[in-house]
């Protein structure tokens, strides 16, 4: 029987498909029924396709099923008869060629993968082309198959994509069975862990539980995994060195096409080191990172919980201030000032119970917060002035900075809630008022709030407003009281000295205001507003009456610390209205110079450099100025009331004042008393030798009208008093 497939015996041994189709062919076998072939044409999941070979490497369409239009999207009709140049893709045409002439050339089936764009999309194709052979040897036609396998290769590129993640990934991740054993780990796992998978497979995730969570944890994380499929969250592992690592993990159910559960996949993530920033952050936020203590920000939260769980029996606020610890930052530095800092907060733990809240509000600025009802050390019953007496105890012992002993002191204020306010803002505000109340009481001291304090603080507000007011409107007065020469009675010289006409209380002397203006910085503007007075003053006198009346200007020590700008406008002022030397003199304490701040000496020996004299106020009050007296050079010296006011022969008072005065005259100093009232005390000073008196027995400071008449030659009253006393 003749050999049906065309193809010879050799050749088709050499394909077992072709073999199998021979060896029926060669057992004369009855042929396959023509309906038969057609259905499978038509009906095989494969796409078929039959070329003609024409000349010059030229092949036709003569067939194509139906699998083919489903797969390219391309009819029947619109393929069978076209060249395959018509209708393969160009990215694809040259390799499809070059598997034809192979399958010709060898005779042989040709087997390639080949990806293609279809109107369909891109697909991939597993193809086959075998040549049929004629009679005569040649070949003129081709069958082709294409299996397609798109699907298998998009599965297998993600199970390699999958493989490439899960070994590469820098996550730790597990893959458990349906029972939740470890069936496999990758590389992360390890690293992360320290487990290899020899080590964990087969066992429970529970092999690197750092048992830090709840005890019911556990259990409570697989009945939502099992219910929902599902869990994530923040848990405790730990190393297998025995290291504790905070992780994020989540746990996902696998699931097959049937709904079961195949596989779990645990990912973790090791979030040890952002936790860790995350606790700094917080208590960067919350502490203070000098000494240790919650900051104002927690001390105020923790007020809050406290206002709210209080209930009947409240609590009690202390705000503690170190005294004078400003002196301490500008004579030793910071880093002094914070080594007492840390002491100090020591000390304020050591006076408190477990439980109290000790908080550091900013500067040298402490606050307690005392729970009610818990004993003392030593099981003594608790009070609040048992406390309050023992931070002020401790804070007076001595502070040892390096070589230096330090003494300071602390001021208390203390309130109550709920009998001093309701709310935290009321309650540390009244606290505050408490502290400086016992400032001004001395320092060293506590003092509870009350509510008068409230009234005199709103009084205080009310003033320091009415203060920027009066300021920026230039509604201050100077007036000035007369520096009279004790040998002749002349007027040589006045202390320029402010005043505060208020809309609604009327004169307001500078004891009760100059402190705010210092205390909020408006002594600066204040201080320039009376030297721009006291110059266009002196300026007129010189101008209307040839006068050469000295006239004295108090400096405070904020308005040289405060605006550094501020000396070189006042010494613009004084060139500008072309003062000659000595017209004015610059009044300090000797308070200023105790500090020895160089600011400050630098601006002194600049105001001597432009020509004003320096004067050296309330000289005697207690601290040592000798040695100041040396460091510059003060043209006058002012002996303090205190010494004048009971200025009597053979007392004390009177040694003093003579001494003071023998002392500057041989320094080259001129003496100035202040505060003579009397005859008597006048009469004593002559007798000292002091230069000049001050004082209400010659006049009060007068406005700046009064003393222009004295100029103009009206009599001066205190010519007329005592005369004799003044020849």
């Amino acid at each position: 029987m003749a050999n049906r497939t065309g193809v010879p015996p050799a050749a088709a041994h050499d394909d077992p498909a072709s073999s199998q189709v021979a060896r029926y062919l060669a057992a004369d076998a009855p042929p396959v029924p023509l309906h038969y072939l057609t259905y499978l044409f038509e009906h095989v999941a494969d796409v078929i396709f039959f070329l003609e070979v024409l000349d010059g490497d030229r092949y036709r369409f003569s067939a194509v099923n139906e699998r083919f239009t489903q797969a390219t999207g391309l009819p029947v009709a619109a393929v069978v008869g076209k060249e395959v140049d018509q209708i393969i893709p160009p990215d694809s045409l040259a390799l499809v060629k070059s598997k034809y002439r192979e399958a010709i050339a060898t005779r042989q089936v040709v087997r390639w993968q080949e990806v293609s764009d279809y109107p369909t999309g891109t697909r991939t194709g597993d193809v086959t082309v075998s040549p049929v052979i004629g009679e005569d040897g040649a070949c003129r036609l081709l069958m082709g198959v294409v299996h397609d396998i798109t699907e298998h290769v998009r599965i297998r590129q993600q199970l390699e994509l999958g493989a490439l993640v899960f070994e590469n990934s820098h996550e730790a991740i597990a893959v458990l069975d349906p029972g939740g054993r470890i069936e496999t780990v990758n590389p992360a796992f390890t690293a992360m862990r320290g487990f290899s998978l020899d080590e964990v497979a087969g066992k429970a995730p529970r092999v690197y539980d750092a048992g830090l969570d709840e005890p019911d944890f556990n259990d409570a994380m697989w009945t939502r995994l099992r219910t929902t499929g599902q869990w994530q969250g923040e848990l405790w592992s730990r190393h297998k060195d025995g290291h504790v690592i905070a992780e994020y993990r989540s746990i996902t159910a696998a699931r097959g096409a049937d709904g079961q559960v195949r596989n779990y996949i645990e990912i973790g993530t090791d979030i040890s080191d952002s936790k860790r920033a995350e606790e700094l952050a917080w208590r960067q936020g919350n502490y203070d990172t000098l000494t240790g203590l919650p900051n104002r920000q927690m001390f105020l939260e923790r007020v809050t919980q406290a206002i709210e769980g209080a209930g009947h029996a409240g609590f009690t606020l202390l705000v503690i201030d170190l005294d004078r610890f400003k002196d301490v930052n500008e004579t030793l530095g910071h880093s002094s000032g914070d080594e007492i800092l840390k002491e100090a907060a020591q000390r304020l733990l050591d006076c408190t119970r477990d439980g109290d809240v000790v908080a550091r509000l900013g500067g040298d600025e402490f606050t307690v917060l005392l729970q009610p009802g818990r004993a003392h050390a030593g099981g003594e019953p608790f009070s609040v002035d048992r406390t309050a007496q023992d931070i002020i105890h401790a804070m007076a012992l001595p502070f040892a900075v390096g070589d230096e002993t330090l003494h300071l002191s602390a001021s208390i204020g203390i309130t109550h809630y709920p009998k001093d306010a309701a709310d935290m803002e009321s309650l540390v505000k009244h606290a505050d008022q408490a502290m400086y109340m016992a400032k001004q009481q001395g320092r060293n001291r506590y003092a509870y709030f009350s509510h008068v304090m409230q009234d005199r603080a709103q009084a205080r507000r009310q003033l320091i407003k009415d203060l920027r007011t009066s300021i920026n409107e230039r509604r201050f007065e100077v007036h000035y009281q007369p520096i009279v020469d004790l040998a002749t009675g002349a007027l040589k010289k006045a202390e320029a000295l402010v005043r505060w006409p208020h809309p609604q209380r009327g004169m307001i002397g500078p004891a009760e205001f100059i402190p705010l203006c210092e205390e909020t910085g408006m002594i600066v503007e204040l201080g320039e507003q009376i030297f721009e007075t006291a110059v266009r003053d002196v300026a007129a006198w010189r101008r209307d009456h040839g006068a050469c009346l000295q006239v004295g200007i108090n400096v405070s020590p904020v308005q040289l610390l405060s605006d550094r700008d501020s000396c070189e406008r006042c010494f613009q002022m004084a060139r500008k209205a072309a003062l000659p030397e000595h017209a004015l003199a610059i009044e300090v304490t000797e308070s200023m110079l105790l500090d020895n701040n160089p600011f400050v000496i630098q601006q002194l020996r600049q105001i001597a450099e432009h020509g004003m004299d320096l004067s050296l106020d309330d000289f005697g009050t207690g601290y040592s100025s000798l040695s100041y007296l040396k460091k510059f050079s003060f043209q006058f010296l002012k002996i303090d009331r205190s010494f004048v006011t009971h200025l009597e022969p053979g007392t004390t008072d009177y040694a003093l004042c003579e001494t003071i005065v023998t002392m500057a005259h041989k320094l080259g100093m001129r003496v100035i008393a202040e505060g003579i009232e009397t005859p008597e005390q006048l009469e004593l000073l002559q007798q000292a030798g002091c230069d000049y008196g001050q004082g209400y027995l010659f006049s009060k400071a007068v406005p700046a009208e009064t003393i222009d008449r004295w100029l103009a030659g009206q009599a001066m009253p205190w010519m007329n008093r005592a005369p004799q006393k003044l020849t």
